[in-house]
């Protein structure tokens, strides 16, 4: 809905009815308002989110050339959007998102399987572990900068936190963020433990080669991640950080690192959501640190939605600083 000036010519106490009577559609239609005023104190009380246009280049020779243009971009009433967010899911468990977002494509990843795509901004991933045990070893690049990639230190730090989860965000090693953890029902994936190479998968569970094993051969993450990555035009160098999708590592009191078998069960599920074109890099394979002797991948089940920018939103306000980086990721686009 777009609005200019509405309520200029009314009186305070009209003005002050009118005001609460958006407010009120604006919640049960869960439209999209822009609103243009003069009044800052309009601004601030109904608006989530404050541009400020300037006319920050004048010629006055020509005093018509230059136009204005957006000086300052405020989040505002995060509290207003958190209560909408929350209005907007308090009906809909997270197993409803596939019946909110029909799934546009749905394929499965075998055990020892890998996979490379652009996840378009907007849309949502869904993961989902069918047998129980699974591990998904995940690298996201910005699809369409690919020096720019996910940057695990930063999305740790700025989120005080050393497990990643529901409300989390992934953020680029230049703060914007590339997908945010919409949906989570196993509760923790590790950011520690990265992948096995070639040499250490036949140190922990012997040869297993093509020859004997045909298409049941011993994969291993570096080189899984690097067939992908190579399908990119990228290679070793650009083999950096991964996250372990549905693994969780413990720390004891002495800071020892221990693998938690059975973080996740069958039917367990992560979403992501892609506020920036991403290229998702993943291979299906066991946790580095999986006490199991025995090479058992385990197969997953993805699938792609377009969503509505809402599905984020708890990610957005769960902390000030995804808040901003946010914003700095909508400003590839404005």
């Amino acid at each position: 809905m777009l609005l200019d000036e509405p309520f200029g010519a009314l009186d305070p106490g009209i003005r002050k009815d009118m005001h609460q009577l958006l407010l009120e559609l604006w919640r049960e239609t869960r439209l999209t308002v822009f609103m243009v005023t003069h009044d800052l104190s309009e601004g601030f009380s109904l608006g989530t989110r404050l541009l400020v246009f300037d006319k920050v280049r004048v010629d006055p020779h020509a005093p018509g050339a230059y136009g204005a243009r957006i000086t300052y971009d405020i989040p505002l009433n995060s509290e207003r959007r958190k209560a909408l967010a929350a209005e907007l899911w308090s009906d809909c468990p997270m197993t409803d998102s596939t019946q909110l977002f029909p799934p546009f494509a749905e394929e499965m990843l075998p055990g020892g399987g890998h996979r490379s795509f652009v996840l378009k901004r907007g849309q949502l991933l869904r993961l989902t572990d069918l047998r129980g045990g699974a591990n998904v070893s995940l690298t996201l690049l910005n699809a369409n900068e690919k020096t720019e990639r996910l940057n695990l230190p930063d999305s740790l730090k700025c989120q005080h936190t050393a497990k990643l989860t529901t409300g989390h965000c992934l953020y680029s090693d230049m703060g914007r963020v590339l997908a945010a953890i919409t949906a989570d029902t196993c509760g923790w994936s590790d950011s520690i433990g990265g992948v096995l190479c070639a040499s250490e998968v036949a140190e922990k569970y012997g040869q297993g080669r093509y020859q004997e094993l045909r298409n049941g051969f011993f994969r291993n993450g570096t080189d899984n991640l690097l067939v992908e990555l190579g399908k990119w035009g990228l290679g070793l160098s650009d083999l950096l950080m991964t996250l372990n999708l549905f693994s969780r590592v413990s720390v004891d009191g002495d800071g020892g690192l221990h693998f938690v078998p059975g973080n996740s069960k069958a039917g367990d599920y992560i979403e992501l959501y892609a506020p920036m074109d991403t290229l998702v890099v993943l291979t299906a394979l066991q946790h580095p640190m999986d006490p199991n002797p025995d090479y058992a991948p385990q197969p997953l089940k993805l699938a792609w939605m377009n969503a509505d920018k809402s599905v984020a939103e708890h990610c957005r306000t769960s902390r000030p600083e995804n808040e901003r980086g946010f914003i700095n990721t909508d400003r590839l686009f404005a």
